[in-house]
């Protein structure tokens, strides 16, 4: 059965870096928080279809290093520079109790507390000490800290999320001298 591309059912789990010394070896840039993603006999999937067998996978001099059956030489190693790695969905690990996927996140309305409407989160940052999302609101992006304080509920299920922002983290509306909000005007384009 020949494999198949990368789809729906399919997520990032590595990039392929440089060559590593003349055997095959390969930098990977990591994308998946799984400890045993890239162990021995784990088979991993390119963008093209191709399947990658580990063989190897050790830490480098300057990140991660990975050897792949399938690649034995500097020259396939260098072919393979730039390639993603993936796995099927359903090969990720089971999730704990406050934790999503990235993508479940995103298109989520977000709200403050007393129920305004702050925008729809249109991303998530992944860092390494600090997840973040990033709500969307008129053309204007908001990069909120994926923290429990700020972060206080998840309803993926119902479609959003609710945020307790600091203040100034969101722009405050317009208010008219009634004291109700009033629509936020564009900048002029100069026409």
């Amino acid at each position: 059965m020949e494999p198949s591309s990368p789809g729906q059912d399919q997520v990032l789990v590595g990039t392929l870096g440089r060559a590593h010394g003349v055997d095959g070896w390969m930098v990977l840039n990591p994308e998946s928080d799984e400890p045993g993603r890239f162990q021995p006999g784990s088979v991993l999937m390119t963008k093209l279809g191709d399947e990658l067998t580990v063989r190897a996978a050790r830490p480098g001099p300057k990140g991660s290093l990975i050897l792949f059956h399938e690649v034995v030489d500097r020259s396939q190693a260098e072919q393979l520079q730039g390639s993603e790695l993936y796995v099927s969905r359903s090969e990720r690990r089971p999730l704990g109790e406050d934790e999503f996927w990235p993508e479940a996140l995103i298109g989520l309305e977000a709200r403050a507390i007393d129920g305004a409407i702050l925008g729809v989160v249109t991303d998530v940052e992944l860092g390494d000490t600090q997840d973040r999302i990033v709500v969307t609101n008129r053309g204007r992006s908001t990069h909120v800290p994926l923290v429990r304080a700020l972060v206080t509920e998840v309803e993926v299920e119902k479609g959003y999320l609710v945020l307790d922002p600091i203040p100034g983290l969101f722009p405050q509306p317009d208010v008219t001298s009634s004291g109700t909000s009033a629509p936020s005007k564009l900048p002029s384009t100069g026409e």
